[in-house]
């Protein structure tokens, strides 16, 4: 039995989709059959697509500006993730009038190259999309450069510590203490790269260790238990190499060095921050290297907006 399939196309250049193509065919066969017919003939076909351009209902968002009618790939991507794939190509379908099964294969043409991608037989979508917008979060350079001067200390504020803030407030305080040692594994990759030692020479470099009366390395086994375990028994707890620290929060007070009290370590980890970013902000060469390894930093202050709407 005839049928119509499609071979649908996506034109990618520098990582913006810019527009969509589509090959209609009518033949015979089983499905595997005209699948494949159509992973061989977007090869040599692609050429001949008709290219629609994106539907304007595909949005993006910068620095507050709407556009329309913009997709990039990785947008596309989450779309593809969400199984809402086809929705894209939703008015080509209507323009040829295809059947509510189109059997298809969709294949990126990436800067000229083609790669195919494939898709299994599925059904067009019974959603209509009514929105697709795109809302991409200000680069940290830009929201922190204020007067020709860039903020260190608000950028690490609004990562690191007021998440951990929120954790305290919320009387959260093992998972306080969690965060607070992953941040400190974060300003010693930003100051170090990824080194051995990084945790320790940080802490040794910055840290007012006096303040709390223990050392980098009973820190260091603190940190290991209790990311990973959520425990205080490291290894080189229990075979004895290393003191045992337990944690206490809000203001208890004790002549015992072994209890470590979570707002003093908090407090401590500040004066240690305002004492790398000193010597960061004084050094050209450091202050390129943290904006290197910045670039490669997660964030819940940064993050793009996807919003599909259907009915």
């Amino acid at each position: 039995m005839k049928e119509k399939i499609y071979n649908l196309f996506l034109n990618i250049k520098e990582d913006i989709i810019v527009d969509i193509g589509v090959i209609e065919y009518e033949i015979d066969g089983s499905d595997t059959e005209k699948y494949e017919y159509l992973k061989q003939n977007a090869l040599t076909d692609f050429t001949k697509r008709t290219n629609f351009p994106i539907p304007q209902n595909f949005s993006a968002i910068f620095d507050g500006k709407k556009i329309d009618g913009f997709l990039r790939l990785r947008m596309y991507e989450e779309i593809e993730r969400a199984g809402q794939s086809l929705l894209l190509f939703e008015e080509i379908f209507k323009h040829y009038n295809a059947p509510i099964n189109p059997l298809y294969c969709i294949t990126p043409i990436n800067n000229g190259k083609i790669e195919i991608i494939g898709s299994e037989i599925m059904s067009q979508s019974e959603k209509i999309l009514t929105k697709f917008e795109f809302k991409q979060s200000q680069h940290y350079l830009d929201k922190y450069t204020k007067d020709n001067k860039f903020h260190f200390s608000d950028l690490i504020n609004n990562d690191f510590f007021e998440p951990i803030k929120l954790l305290i407030n919320n009387k959260h305080y093992i998972s306080a203490f969690k965060l607070l040692f992953s941040a400190i594994d974060t300003f010693a990759f930003l100051h170090l790269d990824d080194t051995n030692n990084n945790f320790h020479i940080w802490i040794n470099s910055f840290y007012p260790l006096e303040t709390i009366n223990v050392s980098a390395e009973e820190l260091w086994e603190l940190r290991n238990s209790l990311l990973h375990m959520s425990n205080f028994e490291s290894r080189k707890v229990k075979t004895g190499k290393i003191r045992q620290l337990h944690i206490s929060a809000g203001n208890y007070e004790t002549t015992d060095t072994s209890i470590l009290n979570l707002n003093k370590f908090y407090t401590g980890t500040g004066h240690a921050v305002e004492k790398w970013l000193r010597i960061l902000i004084a050094d050209e060469n450091k202050m390129s290297d943290f904006f290197d390894r910045y670039d490669k930093i997660v964030s819940d202050d940064r993050h793009d907006e996807i919003i599909i709407e259907t009915e």
